[in-house]
């Protein structure tokens, strides 16, 4: 706990950070940022999706670098999803993912469906339409969804259908890491030319938020978890503005 005590910072100490103390590291986080932003401006987004807590933290850099340099123009609207709430889906899906002997274990241990495999890529796009309104409402405009990595894409194509489902005629896939070369993800537009780090986690662990099984996560009240997510935010708009020295 010592680490995360609040304490004044001198104007000499002005420059130090406590989560990202290396700088390769904030200068990857600045990369990424960057060149997300000039993606999303490029195409002229309208909305970008988070996906993930190793991805949520990412708008604030996305944000401060937009404020600098594209101030005069509408910023994207920015969405957080749970992927966790994407992959429950039904017994078609599992299969078509390979996961059958999950069922059978599940069966064998527990007499009963794991819960996951008990709803229709139906439900998920009902839960996704009801939690997500105004962003449903922009679906023929160009949208972008954000993740840190894709190795398998067994994350984030459930996520894909499920747009698709829903109506998201506009979609560009965009990772911060390169994917694994067997995976049968297509991104958009790869935003990594530059990095140095291949981390899964490059905006940080922080935990402000809890996965649970819907397509939204819930808030995460711990103490320690929302002073700990409240600092990396803070960190990343620093390292945008000492753009990631």
């Amino acid at each position: 706990m010592e680490r995360f005590e609040r304490r004044h910072t001198s104007k000499s100490e002005r420059h130090r950070y406590e989560c990202f103390d290396d700088r390769h590291e904030r200068h990857d986080i600045f990369v990424f940022c960057k060149e997300l932003a000039e993606y999303l401006h490029k195409i002229k987004a309208e909305s970008i999706i988070f996906m993930d807590r190793s991805a949520r933290a990412s708008w604030v850099g996305v944000d401060e670098y937009w404020n600098e340099h594209y101030s005069e123009t509408s910023k994207p609207g920015y969405y957080f999803i749970n992927p966790d709430g994407f992959s429950a889906l039904g017994k078609k899906l599992l299969a078509d993912q390979h996961d059958v002997s999950e069922l059978f274990s599940a069966l064998l241990q527990t007499g009963k469906m794991p819960s996951r495999a008990t709803r229709t890529r139906e439900e998920v796009a009902e839960r996704f339409s009801d939690a997500h309104p105004y962003l449903l409402k922009e679906r023929n405009k160009a949208t972008v969804l954000f993740d840190t990595c894709s190795h398998t894409g067994r994350t984030i194509n459930p996520v894909i259908e499920t747009l698709k489902e829903v109506g998201f005629t506009d979609l560009h896939v965009v990772t911060a890491n390169s994917s694994d070369s067997f995976t049968e993800v297509e991104k958009s537009a790869k935003i990594d030319t530059y990095a140095y780090l291949n981390s899964c986690y490059p905006f940080g662990r922080g935990n402000l938020v809890k996965k649970g099984d819907n397509v939204v996560s819930e808030r995460n009240d711990d103490p320690e978890d929302v002073f700990f997510g409240n600092l990396i935010r803070s960190e990343i708009r620093r390292i945008m503005q000492d753009k990631g020295e």
